[in-house]
């Protein structure tokens, strides 16, 4: 009877634990996956970290090693700001405060254009967030975040 009694303790453990005798991961679940996900439905991320999060979860490399969040963003409406690297940038906004976002971040690749920074860039905003990236980057953003495409690169005529 102990025995009986310790082998069925021992499967429900083991079942509990996601272990399964056909192979299956052990870190599967059964939850929906929007439960435990960084992305929103609503593309609204309450902090620069939240949206860090979700960009990360989209699949766009964002370690610690290369993240420089800004301590104070000087965009009007900015929740926050931070960069993965030179060549990606993030500011999550109020939502009123996307077309500030927007606005500034062209401003500075202009800037940076103008400097002799030939780097080609996409704009993607989302409900509370715009983000200066390259175009795969963009389309990884587009798909995973639901963002959208709204401004092009400079051309030669800008210099």
């Amino acid at each position: 009877m102990k025995r009986t009694l310790a082998t069925a303790v021992a499967a429900l453990m083991l079942t509990a634990c996601g272990g399964s005798s056909d192979g299956g991961d052990a870190d599967s679940t059964t939850e929906s996956p929007t439960s435990t996900s960084a992305i929103r439905a609503d593309g609204q991320y309450a902090t620069i970290d939240d949206l860090r999060a979700a960009v990360r979860e989209a699949g766009i490399q964002c370690p610690d090693s290369i993240w420089e969040p800004v301590a104070a963003s000087t965009i009007d409406q900015a929740v926050g700001e931070g960069s993965c690297g030179k060549d990606f940038t993030i500011v999550s906004t109020t939502a009123d405060g996307v077309p500030a976002a927007n606005s500034a971040l062209t401003n500075r690749y202009l800037d940076r254009w103008l400097d002799g920074d030939r780097t080609e860039f996409t704009f993607v905003q989302g409900a509370t967030w715009v983000a200066m990236c390259n175009a795969p980057a963009a389309k990884i953003l587009e798909a995973k975040m639901g963002g959208t495409r709204v401004q092009g690169t400079p051309t030669a005529s800008a210099t």
